[in-house]
């Protein structure tokens, strides 16, 4: 089996030993594997496009970020995407059942099955994991990529305690269904997933069709910190005020006259309001335990 390997250069030292690991283990079992390195932002998905072309799988040695481009240049081609997850939260890892185990990432390279996933789209981008506007983005966006390189998820507490502080927002439009609400914030997800290994909605899932809907009510910063918390630990049902429903198509915009509020998608800023999102079913083929497909 031939097996492209897209991987992040700098991305440190531990990293590395990771991604020797697995070039090793997959020549030890009959794979001839070559490894492309990723030189700028948005390089993961060029580099997808092209290696599918020349391999049997593709493979994304990186965190979310990394596998998110990989993932725009892969929907609808007939080449298997793997993981081996490195990074900072991994979701997609958790999700699949591998966590950051670099052994059982590799064991699933080796046995594990393909199943076409279902993926999120708007109108220029894909997404495996979630879409948010609101809070989480602007912490997205207000992240300090030295201090997240050094002290991983921390930086993102230190983000929102400065979003928070700088204070909140105006609120946004909701539109699914033929509803509508206000809401502060909203998180679209496509897995059970969020910030790592917190399962905030059971109900999401890469084989299911309909995205589940975390929709935040207008509140005080104080009031959005506890609404976080209880968010973070799956309890929506103890959040006044707060919707967490399914849906397979949804719109999010700012009301009028308000300036454009950022989007982020799988843990990186894409683009800003409004952003409408769809399913796109069976869209990519993922490599991931057997055991976790649920119907094919």
């Amino acid at each position: 089996m031939k097996v492209g390997i897209i991987h992040n250069p700098v991305s440190g030292k531990q990293s590395q030993q990771i991604l020797d690991y697995t070039r090793d283990r997959l020549q030890e079992c009959g794979c001839e594997v070559t490894l492309y390195a990723t030189e700028y932002a948005g390089h993961a998905t060029q580099l997808a496009r092209e290696v599918a072309d020349h391999v049997d799988m593709v493979v994304v040695a990186g965190g979310d970020g990394t596998i998110h481009e990989a993932v725009n240049g892969l929907v609808f081609r007939q080449v298997p995407m793997g993981i081996i997850p490195v990074g900072t939260a991994n979701i997609l890892g958790y999700e699949i059942g591998i966590g950051t185990n670099p052994e059982k990432a590799v064991e699933n390279l080796l046995h594990g099955k393909t199943c076409a996933v279902n993926v999120g789209q708007t109108d220029e981008r894909y997404f495996l994991l979630m879409v948010g506007v609101g809070f989480d983005a602007e912490v997205v966006q207000g992240l300090n990529p030295r201090l997240k390189k050094r002290i991983g998820k921390h930086a993102y507490v230190w983000s929102g305690i400065n979003v928070l502080a700088a204070g909140l927002r105006a609120n946004l439009n909701v539109e699914t269904g033929g509803e509508s609400w206000i809401a502060q914030s909203v998180v679209i997800h496509n897995v059970r997933y969020y910030g790592g290994n917190f399962k905030v909605a059971p109900d999401a899932g890469l084989q299911e069709s309909e995205f589940v809907v975390s929709l935040f009510p207008p509140a005080s910063r104080w009031k959005l910190m506890r609404c976080i918390r209880k968010f973070m630990a799956g309890r929506h049902d103890l959040v006044r005020g707060m919707h967490y429903f399914k849906t397979s198509q949804i719109r999010v915009g700012v009301q009028p006259d308000e300036s454009k509020r950022p989007v982020q998608m799988d843990g990186d800023i894409t683009g800003s309001t409004p952003i409408s999102v769809t399913k796109a079913e069976a869209a990519l083929p993922l490599v991931m335990p057997a055991e976790k497909i649920f119907h094919e």
